[in-house]
């Protein structure tokens, strides 16, 4: 996420909080894969792995 991240600043101010971590309201995924319960930012990934990212939602 490093190039797309220096790439696309305002991408990184809306997934990342103040630590650098990735802010608790967004999910992403390598695969099937939430990074979360896998190695987070350090999941492997080849070229064909889709990465999606998708905010949590949250209402009634």
């Amino acid at each position: 996420m490093g190039w797309l991240t220096e790439a696309y600043l305002m991408f990184r101010q809306r997934i990342f909080n103040e630590r650098g971590q990735v802010a608790s309201w967004v999910n992403i995924y390598a695969g099937d894969t939430n990074i979360r319960q896998a190695q987070g930012l350090d999941t492997p990934v080849t070229d064909a792995t889709e990465i999606v990212v998708l905010p949590a939602v949250a209402g009634g």
